[in-house]
């Protein structure tokens, strides 16, 4: 079973294959399948369940929504 999550924050390194989100609390998380459209220092709101990634080996945010925020 995994985990349903929102998570907001700026992303840390998009373009890479295991993209970090930092959020205000400075919890940095993983995630998969963030769009290219989004790029290292923006503003996020993504939703997804959390999974392990054999690819990033570590638990991540599998992104199943995401949009840009004001901070």
């Amino acid at each position: 079973m995994f985990t349903a999550m929102v998570l907001i924050g700026t992303v840390l390194n998009a373009g890479t294959p295991c993209p970090q989100v930092q959020t205000a609390d400075g919890q940095v998380v993983q995630t998969i399948g963030l769009p290219s459209t989004i790029q290292t220092g923006d503003h996020v709101r993504i939703s997804g369940e959390m999974r392990f990634s054999f690819s990033c080996q570590a638990e991540v945010l599998a992104v199943e929504k995401v949009e840009k925020v004001t901070p």
